[in-house]
């Protein structure tokens, strides 16, 4: 299952809590990835996400709309930013 370490994503200034319960390591790995392809590629990706008071919301991601994604996997060193 994927780490213990809360991780975030910021998105133009808010902050969302990554869901990623009862996904594989691999699969976390794949979010990670298609959210740094569609900040660099300008698509579009939805996100399981929850807000900082633990409720369910989905986010909807259009990378050609924003400059960078802020991602913070609750591990040193962070966070890291991917933008184009």
């Amino acid at each position: 299952m994927a780490g213990k370490a809360t991780q975030l994503i910021g998105v133009g200034g808010d902050r969302w809590v990554l869901d990623f319960e009862g996904l594989t390591e691999d699969q976390v790995s794949t979010i990670v990835l298609d959210i740094r392809n569609a900040v660099e590629n300008g698509t579009f990706i939805e996100i399981k996400v929850l807000d900082l008071n633990g409720r369910p919301k989905t986010l909807w991601l259009n990378g050609a709309n924003v400059d960078y994604v802020e991602y913070d996997s609750g591990l040193c060193p962070r966070p890291s930013e991917i933008g184009r």
